[in-house]
C-alpha cells in the first residue's frame, strides 16, 4: 500500500513516493551537562497507535532506537525494553507512562564520554487520519550519588 516510512537514522531517511513535504533529520542527541552521573530514563505522552491511528496493512508504527553517541557513555550498560527487534523499539507496543530506565551512569562532563543518541523511524498508513499529532517525549536524569 501507499504507506509513508521515514527514520532518522544516519542521514534519515524518507521514502520519496508517498511522504509529500516531509523531511527526514538526524535524531536527538541527549548530552549530560552536569559533574555528576545520572540514570536516565524516556517518557512518552502516547503510542504510536494513539497517535498516528489508520488501520492500514501494514499498520502504523512508531520506534526508537538508543545507541551511545560517544563510546563508553553509558558506563553501566543500556537498557533495552522487551519489545525491543533488530535495535528498534516499539512505542506502539512499549506505552511508557512511568518513565523506563533506558541507561544507567550516564558519564558527565568530566568524562568526555557523556551523550547519547536517539533514532525514531515512522510508518504513517495510507488511512491514518489528517490533522496535527502530538507526542511528548520527556528524558528523566537522575543524579547518581559517587
Amino acid at each position: 500500500m501507499n504507506n509513508c516510512t521515514m527514520n532518522t537514522t544516519g542521514n534519515g531517511y524518507v521514502e520519496p513516493i508517498y511522504c509529500i513535504q516531509w523531511t527526514a533529520k538526524s535524531g536527538c542527541v541527549i548530552e549530560n551537562y552536569g559533574n555528576l552521573r545520572v540514570n536516565l530514563s524516556l517518557n512518552f505522552s502516547s503510542n504510536g497507535t494513539s497517535l498516528i491511528q489508520g488501520g492500514g496493512s501494514p499498520p502504523a508504527i512508531w520506534w526508537f532506537n538508543i545507541t551511545e553517541n560517544e563510546t563508553g557513555s553509558c558506563s553501566a550498560g543500556m537498557h533495552q525494553p522487551a519489545q525491543y527487534y533488530a535495535g528498534w523499539s516499539n512505542i506502539t507496543q512499549v506505552f511508557w507512562t512511568n518513565g523506563s530506565s533506558i541507561c544507567d551512569n550516564l558519564s558527565s562532563t568530566t568524562s568526555g564520554n557523556n551523550s547519547l543518541r536517539i533514532d525514531f523511524a515512522l510508518r504513517i498508513p495510507y488511512d491514518a487520519p489528517s490533522g496535527t499529532k502530538t507526542l511528548n517525549m520527556t528524558a528523566i536524569g537522575e543524579a547518581v550519588e559517587t
